[in-house]
């Protein structure tokens, strides 16, 4: 596939979490720790957003250095449409769901960059797919840390 369309539906990823992410903060509002963690996570969303614009704009300036890239950009488009689907439904999430449902989507998200990394002859993209994988996990692990404070997870 095509360096810069990848780089399109991978910022188009990151700025929906962004989406969800604002979304949630609006909605727990009334709940300064949770409103900052969605303020906080999707802050980082958009510095992933800025990061993928920086790469594409590598890309764009020296074409040739860089080959087509093997992404599996339906699992990438799965999670926005997912994203939208939450954002969209009629009914309001607790926070302990919503919470969860932050979890599962980092954690997908962090796969998949993960899985489309290993795939990679090239090592640009295969780094820039590792790193946002790692920011993922850190999402992970923040929003892990902050439901179990809430007794919405059990600790290990």
């Amino acid at each position: 596939m095509e360096i810069i369309a990848v780089f399109n539906d991978i910022e188009k990823l990151e700025l929906k979490l962004l989406e969800l992410y604002q979304y949630f903060g609006n909605l727990f509002s009334d709940d300064p720790a949770a409103a900052d963690l969605f303020t906080e996570l999707g802050n980082e969303e958009k510095s992933h957003s800025d990061l993928i614009q920086y790469q594409r704009k590598i890309v764009r300036k020296n074409p040739k250095l860089f080959e087509n890239v093997d992404v599996n950009i339906k699992e990438v488009r799965d999670i926005i449409s997912n994203v939208d689907s939450i954002i969209n439904r009629i009914q309001l999430p607790e926070l302990n769901e919503a919470i969860k449902i932050a979890i599962d989507f980092e954690s997908n998200a962090a796969e998949a960059h993960y899985r489309s990394a290993m795939q990679q002859a090239n090592q640009e993209v295969s780094d820039l797919l590792k790193h946002l994988g790692v920011l993922d996990k850190e999402h992970f692990s923040k929003l892990r840390e902050f439901a179990k404070s809430r007794g919405f997870l059990q600790s290990p």
